[in-house]
């Protein structure tokens, strides 16, 4: 994995996924063997530290689905989200945001405005910070790594997909952003600066350990953000961020995950060394064929399309080979599960998917 994101590595296929994401790990592990398949567990150097807000979490369960009822209080007023986890694809989903209302983003700043940003090196057992869910701090994402493979460092999102994402339903947003731009252009900005202030955090830790991998965690499609607000709300941000672990070495990835093909000179123009979760056709428009030729020293994490997990065995055999075959020979391709799949049927297809990759590595080695 390492060889693959410094110099490339033409003579070995290789099969990636997050660690107990989208599959318990240890059951892939027992299902197609541990030597087959590459971890990328996800850290965080820096955390967020509130000093005036905090968040209530509280446990629920709707229809039979447990969840998180969440009251973020300020002392200028509270808002709440509620969280239901979906056990069929082992994913949880925001059901409710905090922003409701224009005159929620008032307390929303307030609550920006009293972040700090440090590094995330010790907590206690069951800490969160006061935002999220603490990740693994870097010695514990190391350990529960070891030799089985990387580290993702992650930043945060820029603040277009941050608010739609974390903050508030998505229609209510554009309509915020368009009639009330006073209101809601400084709430972006401060999510900005903190996701600077993040990076600088993890630059600062990548200075002094070792770091493959960074990521800012955008889950981008192009019908959702568009091109003028990808250019506005995005692009400055990855460009600045690149510029900071360019000394180090050190490739940014952004987790773009959908259509993207409207975007296509923005991102070669970022200057982004990869591209995590990106999901190739037949799932979206962009084919690894279309991604290799237009940036040929980007690493792509190529997450295996969705929909061809419910063929059977034949086609997905066929669609791995065409993959590698379109990606791996400019030597910069995982081939990755790194989106949901359908339910219960990761056993029947994710077998072929590490037949073909076998065979596909036989191949070259006659070569």
């Amino acid at each position: 994995m390492i060889r693959t994101l410094r110099e490339g590595y033409k003579d070995e296929a290789l099969f990636v996924t997050y660690k107990d994401v989208i599959v318990p790990t240890a059951d892939l592990w027992d299902h197609v063997g541990r030597e087959n398949v590459g971890i990328i567990t996800f850290g965080d150097a820096h955390k967020y530290v509130s000093h005036k807000c905090s968040i209530e979490r509280n446990e629920i369960v709707e229809n039979g689905w447990k969840g998180e009822f969440n009251v973020l209080k300020t002392p200028i007023g509270s808002l709440n989200e509620k969280k239901l986890h979906n056990p069929l694809l082992g994913s949880t989903a925001i059901r409710e945001h905090y922003v409701k209302d224009i005159k929620d983003f008032e307390i929303l700043q307030y609550y920006l405005n009293d972040l700090t940003v440090e590094p995330n090196l010790t907590r206690k057992p069951g800490e969160s910070d006061s935002r999220e869910h603490v990740m693994l701090t870097p010695s514990e994402a190391e350990a529960l790594t070891g030799d089985d493979g990387l580290v993702m460092y992650v930043t945060d999102r820029t603040p277009f997909q941050q608010t739609w994402i974390s903050w508030c339903e998505l229609l209510d947003f554009a309509i915020y952003i368009a009639e009330e731009p006073d209101i809601v252009e400084p709430v972006l900005q401060r999510m900005g600066d903190l996701l600077l202030m993040a990076a600088e955090v993890a630059a600062e830790y990548a200075r002094n350990n070792e770091v493959h991998l960074v990521s800012i965690p955008d889950n981008i499609t192009a019908p959702v953000i568009g091109r003028a607000n990808f250019e506005k709300y995005c692009l400055p941000y990855y460009e600045k961020i690149v510029a900071m672990f360019k000394p180090l070495g050190i490739r940014v990835f952004v987790h773009i995950d959908g259509d993207f093909k409207p975007l296509w000179s923005l991102i070669g123009k970022s200057g982004i060394g990869g591209i995590d979760s990106f999901s190739p056709t037949p799932a979206n428009d962009t084919s690894i064929e279309d991604a290799v030729g237009m940036w040929p020293d980007m690493v792509l994490i190529a997450n295996f399309p969705s929909p061809i997990h419910l063929s059977d065995e034949d086609t997905i055999y066929k669609t791995a080979i065409h993959l590698l075959e379109e990606g791996h020979k400019h030597g910069r391709m995982w081939m990755g599960l790194t989106e949901n799949v359908p339910p219960d049927r990761w056993r029947q297809s994710i077998p072929p998917i590490i037949r073909a990759i076998g065979d596909y590595n036989a191949g070259l080695s006659k070569k």
